[in-house]
């Protein structure tokens, strides 16, 4: 049963077994289901004997309009609630000669507490239906940012089975489609930058295992993939061309030794901006000097992914020494923070920092000596930009490696002739992500879902 289906059925019967069954009977005739607040306002004015009737049917209404009622003002719903706590002490006041009626009410008031939590004002359920959605509109709503705390509550209206099969596909490549940049592409990069941020909707949809996979997608790419292969959203195998024969160790080193400190092609300088220019000078070095470090962290588990620790292990040393005159030993020790840090993000698996942050917070000790006058709400401003900044930068260098690699395989294929880039080749580096699929015979466009499921 898919989710707007299920909400047609489940949303007409929220209240059911909470307050449909009153402790005492006594006759009560006024019809207050059906009243608004200011009719249940005068209802209480000409009250003569309190009754538990009376108190049990208020009760019910006064929940409804507090907290499941879509047509109801912030005034009125204040209203109601304030008048719910008087009702609720009274009816119990009234019920204490009857300690079987007492502990019932309160048992029905337990039961509302809990369907608030799950259909009430608050809920993705309320939100849902508040919108009126239907079908795929749903989903929509689901996949917005502000419903994430929401979705684990939302889960418990549907089995386990029901949810990964009927759901989990359309919500995933829902959410996929609409947070992807500009220029991304590989849906397996996308929902791993996600997890890692983190987004709280993919944090909350995705199990602890799941998460753990997409964490570790530089170092196990396949482990990665799988968690959208068995949602059926990618085929077990990818068709596009594999990445052999490896480039040469030393000149790959090399290029990396360049492109790591090259971040004027990341989408990040663009997306924020106004945030970069409103940073001194010395922080904007410190993100620039940041990045070098954990570039080269993503490249070498990807590396070591796909050639092996040996292969790697080779780049890293030729990189680092390479690098040696401008950084001296700081490179190795701040990798070894970002090596730290990020074993640390994905053992935790905690959604209040994600994996950027943890990483961001290790670097923490190289900034805050620099500007150690700052007040707290500064330094988290800081420290959520830096955040933002590498998990934006993590999606497109591993893109953008995956591709380097792929392109070197069809130039060594073609060419018979190692790894070099004239000028009109970078042009078409530049080129990707553009929106056409016909770079370099398409077949290096790997891993993308498209608008429609297949």
């Amino acid at each position: 049963m898919g989710l707007g289906t299920f909400f047609k059925s489940v949303l007409a019967k929220k209240q059911d077994k909470c307050l449909d069954s009153e402790p005492v009977d006594n006759g009560h005739t006024v019809d207050i289901a059906s009243m608004n607040i200011a009719e249940i306002c005068n209802e209480c004015t000409h009250l003569g004997i309190f009754t538990v009737g009376t108190g049990v049917d208020l009760t019910k209404r006064l929940f409804d309009i507090s907290y499941f009622d879509i047509d109801v003002t912030e005034e009125e719903r204040i209203i109601a609630m304030k008048l719910l706590e008087s009702i609720i002490k009274d009816t119990e006041k009234a019920l204490a000669p009857n300690p079987d009626g007492l502990k019932a009410f309160r048992n029905a008031n337990e039961g509302m507490v809990d369907s608030i939590r799950k259909f009430g004002r608050g809920s993705l359920a309320w939100k849902i239906e508040a919108a009126g959605a239907k079908g795929s509109d749903v989903i929509d709503i689901v996949v917005e940012p502000s419903s994430g705390l929401m979705i684990q509550t939302f889960k418990e209206f549907f089995s386990t089975d029901d949810w990964e099969k009927d759901n989990m596909p359309s919500i995933l490549r829902a959410l996929i489609l609409d947070r992807r940049r500009a220029g991304e592409s590989n849906a397996t990069l996308i929902l791993a930058g996600l997890v890692s941020a983190p987004d709280l909707v993919a944090w909350n949809i995705l199990t602890p295992q799941e998460r753990k996979e997409l964490m570790s997608v530089a170092r196990d790419y396949c482990g990665a993939r799988n968690v959208l292969v068995n949602y059926g959203l990618l085929q077990n195998k990818e068709n596009v061309l594999p990445f052999e024969p490896r480039s040469d160790s030393g000149n790959l080193s090399l290029y990396l030794a360049y492109g790591l400190k090259d971040i004027e092609g990341s989408p990040w300088r663009d997306e924020m901006a106004t945030v970069i220019d409103e940073l001194t000078p010395i922080q904007k070095d410190f993100i620039d000097v940041a990045l070098l470090p954990i570039r080269l962290k993503i490249s070498l588990d990807m590396l070591k992914d796909l050639y092996g620790a040996e292969y790697a292990e080779n780049v890293r040393g030729n990189i680092i020494e390479v690098l040696r005159t401008s950084w001296g030993e700081g490179l190795s020790d701040i990798f070894e923070r970002v090596e730290l840090a990020e074993a640390k993000a994905i053992e935790d698996n905690d959604e209040r920092i994600g994996l950027d942050g943890t990483v961001a917070l290790a670097l923490w000790d190289y900034y805050i000596p620099v500007d150690s006058n700052l007040d707290e709400d500064s330094k988290m401003d800081i420290w959520r930009t830096m955040a933002k900044i590498l998990n934006i930068d993590r999606v497109y260098w591993m893109g953008n490696l995956r591709f380097l690699l792929r392109y070197n395989v069809n130039r060594m294929q073609e060419n018979s002739e190692n790894f070099t880039l004239s000028d009109e080749e970078f042009e078409i580096l530049k080129a990707y992500g553009s929106g056409t699929h016909l770079i370099h015979k398409a077949s290096i466009y790997e891993d993308v879902i498209g608008e429609n499921a297949s």
